[in-house]
């Protein structure tokens, strides 16, 4: 049991780290400031911030599932605030 609590914690640190990341990255690419107007493609996202294509792509969907997390924990069912799931394919 204690061995079991010692890997959830551990995998709690690593998930933190990737969830900061993931906001690092989008806020130094500007996509809060890209979708204020409202959703665009990813194609169009990709072209304004100079990302690559497929890679902004597995950004937002690391953004989305890390938002989604955050809704079942709130249990508001609502998009936590800043969520960048907003873009579509």
């Amino acid at each position: 049991m204690a061995s079991q609590v010692s890997v959830l914690k551990l995998f709690d640190l690593v998930q933190s780290h990737r969830v900061t990341a993931v906001i690092y990255v989008a806020v130094r690419l500007g996509i809060a400031e890209l979708l204020r107007g409202g959703p665009q493609t990813l194609g169009q996202l990709a072209k304004a911030t100079g990302a690559h294509e497929r890679s902004l792509g597995r950004l937002l969907t690391c953004a989305k599932v890390t938002t989604a997390d955050a809704d079942q924990l709130w249990g508001n069912g609502q998009n936590a605030p800043g969520t960048l799931g907003t873009a579509t394919a």
